[in-house]
């Protein structure tokens, strides 16, 4: 098993590089390791766009993805990249702009989250009926 630590990510207007360091089994970090994330902002909505994890959040309806991880293992090898899609405009005009630019962190938050140890994808919620857990109002749907 791996276990990662997030090292200064690297963030330009789309693409973030995440530094990954891994701990040998003597508690010693080692091989250094990037990966890339793609950050694309969409108008079209994210849900059923394929193989891959739709993000969402409690306040907005089940039908309304906020972001979208494309496709699954090429994360987690060396040189890895990423491709994510987030909302660029919240589908509920009762959501205030403030409240929305909450919603996209978290999820980009949470992104991050999976991105650096796919073990967490255990800790989301799997369904907005189930209790909210480590990362509150936010849950995933995992589409293979």
């Amino acid at each position: 098993m791996r276990a990662y630590q997030k090292l200064r990510p690297a963030v330009g207007p789309n693409l973030t590089v995440l530094w990954l360091c891994s701990l040998d089994g003597d508690s010693e970090w080692m091989l250094m390791e990037a990966l890339e994330i793609d950050w694309i902002e969409s108008d079209e909505p994210l849900t059923h766009l394929g193989h891959g994890v739709e993000f969402h959040h409690d306040d907005l309806s089940r039908d309304q993805a906020v972001g979208f991880i494309d496709g699954f293992e090429g994360w987690y090898r060396s040189g890895g990249r990423a491709k994510v899609r987030i909302l660029r405009t919240c589908p509920n005009p009762s959501i205030g702009l403030d409240r929305w630019a909450e919603i996209t962190r978290s999820i980009r938050d949470a992104v991050f989250a999976i991105l650096v140890d796919k073990a967490k994808m255990k800790t989301f919620r799997h369904n907005p009926s189930d209790p909210v857990g480590t990362y509150g109002p936010i849950y995933i749907l995992v589409n293979s």
